[in-house]
């Protein structure tokens, strides 16, 4: 069956039992935000008692180790699971277990190539003698067991079986906390115990969502299907890369230009922001879904309408925190982290604020490109906004340390979102009397 057949034969289904926008929104939103809350109220408290315990020169060694797990996550939303959630949405049935059981063959390699390269880089790092060896090894399982638990909470995300990841994400992020905090209380945290203490707790996630998954994985692995994702999410990885350019790299180069120390302050000032990731993964994973079956349902209307809905509901929060944040930053570092952070730099955060309220608006927007199987003009955005990164990223850290890194990743960030908010409106037109983003997966939406 074709994808133009079955994305015409879901349509049909959706429309037989149309849910109102606010509806759809409340139906995943509630649960996706309390899951996502979990989410990241456990990273915030980790990063908070790993970077109290080591100190920011400490701190930044860990940070930089800790970034690449964060890439592999996003690397693997790219190609992986944004295809699944987007894709997937409109398949049942055996179409649905097939497609899900080759994804799942995707994801294992991905997983397993990430997680031996980084225990090759600690092998390496361990013959030469760096300090960091300890780490990596650390990493390599780390790798494996997030990406694992984190590919079963996206599909059961893609169901719309909220509680179901709630309770996943209970047993991974909840015991990690638990444990994080008991190593903290007993004087044994430090970085590489704190990547254990991760692989340890989405290992232990990863067999109760295989059972919650249990009959999403009948027939065989098709090699379409395989090809499918990567025609859809080639430009995402692309843009990662270039995004990552436009943002993360900022705290290699700070490491390498001004100190392991500075790179921590950054890092440190970045997990102030964290909460916000609580909408922004949202964004990245209901949204979307919530825009595909608004779309197939309603068409047109019915799509903007879910948009809108996601923007009232979420853009007043952003920019309360961002605000509220920027005003007090300098008390709340120290508050937070200790004497050990006191800073100067009084910009800093407020940049930081700013930057978060450009990529809020690009998320989101992002979605609605992805929802329309529009994921090039996504890649040019993350593109344009990299090369800005690579051209002067590394004169504005040089000429202005921490809060040069930030202004750099405030300019990244509005460059990419002028490519999004420009494809976004030209994308907003009908194809041929049908909604845009229902057309064949080779169309020029995604090749």
């Amino acid at each position: 069956m074709s994808v133009a057949t079955r994305s015409t034969a879901a349509a049909s289904e959706l429309r037989e039992t149309p849910r109102a926008p606010r509806r759809m929104m409340l139906g995943l939103g509630v649960w996706g935000l309390m899951d996502q809350a979990l989410i990241s109220a456990t990273n915030f408290v980790t990063m908070v008692l790993v970077a109290r315990t080591l100190g920011p020169a400490s701190f930044g060694s860990f940070a930089l180790v800790y970034t690449v797990l964060l890439f592999s996550t996003e690397l693997q939303g790219a190609l992986v699971t944004q295809p699944h959630n987007v894709l997937g949405a409109g398949l049942t049935g055996l179409s649905y277990s097939r497609y899900t059981r080759s994804t799942a063959f995707s994801q294992i390699l991905l997983a397993g190539s990430l997680g031996s390269s980084a225990f090759a880089a600690g092998l390496i790092a361990h013959g030469l003698g760096w300090r960091s060896a300890e780490l990596l090894l650390a990493l390599a399982p780390a790798i494996v067991a997030w990406l694992s638990q984190e590919f079963v909470r996206r599909v059961l995300y893609t169901k719309g079986r909220m509680r179901a990841v709630l309770l996943n994400d209970l047993v991974s992020y909840g015991g990690q906390a638990g444990v994080i905090v008991v190593l903290s209380s007993s004087e044994r945290l430090d970085g590489a115990s704190a990547l254990l203490a991760l692989a340890v707790t989405s290992g232990l996630a990863v067999p109760v969502g295989l059972w919650q998954l249990r009959d999403s994985f009948h027939g065989a692995a098709r090699r379409a299907d395989v090809g499918g994702n990567w025609q859809f999410g080639k430009w995402l990885a692309g843009g990662l890369l270039a995004y990552w350019c436009a943002s993360q790299l900022y705290l290699y180069v700070t490491a390498a230009l001004v100190s392991t120390a500075a790179a921590g302050l950054l890092k440190a000032a970045l997990v102030l922001m964290g909460p916000l990731n609580v909408l922004l993964v949202f964004m990245d994973t209901a949204v979307p879904i919530l825009l595909v079956r608004s779309l197939m349902a309603s068409g047109e209307r019915g799509f903007r309408a879910q948009l809108r809905e996601a923007l009232i509901l979420t853009a007043p929060i952003v920019g309360t925190y961002c605000a509220v944040v920027a005003v007090f930053a300098v008390p709340l570092l120290r508050r937070v982290y200790g004497e050990r952070y006191a800073t100067e730099h009084s910009a800093l955060i407020p940049l930081l604020a700013l930057n978060y309220v450009v990529i809020y608006a690009s998320r989101l927007l992002a979605s609605a490109l992805r929802a329309r199987r529009l994921t090039k003009p996504i890649f040019r955005g993350h593109l344009y906004a990299g090369i800005v990164g690579v051209a002067v990223g590394w004169v504005l850290v040089r000429l202005g340390g921490v809060e040069g890194a930030a202004l750099g990743m405030v300019a990244g960030a509005a460059v990419g979102l002028t490519v999004v908010l420009r494809a976004f409106v030209a994308g907003s037109t009908t194809l041929h009397g049908r909604p845009a983003g229902l057309e064949s997966i080779s169309g020029d939406g995604i090749v």
